[in-house]
């Protein structure tokens, strides 16, 4: 008759597989410990880019783009517009239904060049902004000029 493993043989198989666990654990916290010290101690530094989202520019053509929306609006507000042209636009509505926006893009310090295309055909703005840190989104409207449009200036 065979008999069955015995309890001394099962518990020292039990302690080796224990053993071998254990070495695998701390040879995988060193190898982890030396790659992150590794890491750590590295002088190269990383640059991320944030693109467009963050520079002048791109906030400038916003605002550009914002002002003029506000100013050829029906209901025109101090936030955008300076006050002398707020009240212009009062007494004399610039109103532009219907208009989509082809060509949108800065060519100075403070404004930009602005082309949409309207039912009446195509019309060209230069959007002239007055900085300073007093305004609320350090901007205002300072003067729109109507232009003709340069056929090379289209996208």
């Amino acid at each position: 008759m065979k008999l069955l493993a015995r309890f001394e043989d099962f518990e020292s198989d039990f302690i080796k597989k224990n053993r071998s666990l254990l070495r695998l654990f701390i040879f995988s916290t060193l190898l982890s410990s030396v790659l992150l010290s590794l890491t750590l101690l590295k002088n190269e530094y990383y640059y991320f880019s944030t693109g467009k989202i963050l520079k002048r520019e791109m906030l400038l053509e916003s605002f550009c783009l914002e002002s003029f929306k506000n100013v050829t609006s029906s209901t025109p507000s101090p936030i955008f517009l300076k006050e002398e042209i707020l009240n212009l636009v009062k007494a004399d509505p610039f109103i532009i239904e219907n208009s989509e926006i082809l060509y949108l893009n800065d060519f100075k310090k403070e404004g930009c060049k602005l082309i949409i295309k309207t039912p009446s055909g195509l019309r060209s703005f230069i959007v002239n902004l007055d900085h300073s840190n007093l305004y609320p989104f350090n901007y205002k409207l300072a003067e729109l000029i109507e232009t003709q449009v340069a056929q090379e200036a289209l996208p």
